[in-house]
Formats: structure tokens, sequence, C-alpha cells
């Protein structure tokens, strides 16, 4: 897995909700219309974004993602149980512009249909920084086999060790790692 840098594009990010939001808002009835999720992740440029962000790759798998097999996953779920809210809401608050109050959590059945949001925050369901790009667990060498993402980013840090540049270097003058 590689770190996906979600400030580098923040404000491009945060312009396309906004004129989502924007979008959705009908003045004759004085009400948002079909702001939710399923409405968001058709906007193209939207989802072109957000894999300019991970270098065309897969948020799970690291493979390239063709655009017309790119879906969006949600960072922060997007439905959480009603027992587990709280807990699981404390836990993702931690990372990243959750833990800076950039976003809160909202499913689409509760975002507010009236009056006008002021943003940010952003709903988490619709937010730029909850949102990543994913090849649906599809594995394209070999055809339409489904693979689940196995190892979250938590498990990779125990899994894994990182090498510096120098620590690199001595593992290759001592014939240790190859490049």
């Amino acid at each position: 897995m590689q770190f996906i840098n979600k400030f580098k594009y923040k404000r491009k990010g945060h312009r396309i909700i906004k004129a989502f939001i924007k979008d959705k808002w009908n003045n004759d009835i004085q009400r948002y219309v079909n702001l939710n999720y399923n409405e968001l992740k058709r906007i193209k440029a939207f989802k072109y974004l957000l894999l300019k962000e991970q270098q065309g790759f897969c948020c799970y798998c690291m493979r390239k993602i063709p655009f017309n097999e790119v879906t969006l996953e949600h960072v922060m779920p997007h439905h959480l149980e009603d027992k587990k809210r709280k807990e699981e809401v404390k836990y993702y608050s931690k990372f990243g512009r959750l833990k800076r109050g950039k976003i809160y959590y909202c499913p689409d059945k509760e975002i507010p249909i009236s009056p006008k949001l002021h943003t940010p925050p952003y709903p988490h369901c619709i937010a730029h920084e909850n949102l990543v790009a994913s090849c649906q667990g599809k594995v394209f060498e070999g055809g339409e086999k489904y693979i689940n993402a196995a190892i979250t980013l938590g498990e990779m840090i125990k899994l894994f060790h990182y090498f510096s540049f120098r620590e690199q270097q001595r593992l290759y003058d001592m014939k240790l790692m190859v490049h």
C-alpha cells in the first residue's frame, strides 16, 4: 500500500464537493434534492481526481485501475451500526482530516435537506477527505475474479518495515537487498 496524500488536491476536491452541494439545492422548494453519495459517485471529474491522487492505483491492491472500473470507497464506512456508531466514529476521528474536524459522520439519510449546509465541515459520506478510488476487488489479468482487501493499513504496519534510504544502501552494500 502507499500513502494517499489527500492534502495535495484538497482545494480541487473541495471545489468539486461545494459545486455538487450547490447544484443539489433547489431554490423553488428551499431544500436539497438528491444530495447523496450515489449522486456524487456519478461525477467523472471527482473520480478522476481521486484516481489522480492515487497515481492511478487501487487503494487496496495497488493495481492500475482503468477509469471505467473505478469505484469510490469510504475511509470511515458509509454506514455504521447504531450500536457501534460512537465507538467507530471515535476510532476514525483519530486520523487525518477527521481528526481536524473537517468532516463529520453523517450517512446519506441524515444529510439535512434544509436549511443550506455551511461547509466545511462536510458530511463524511460525500467528503473528499473520506473517499478513495478502488478497483472493486477485480483482478484484471484473470478476468472477473474478485479479491477482498486482505490487510488494513494498521495490519500492514505490523508486517512490514520501511527502510530509510541509508538503511537500504547499507543492505544493498551487504548484498541483502536488490534494487
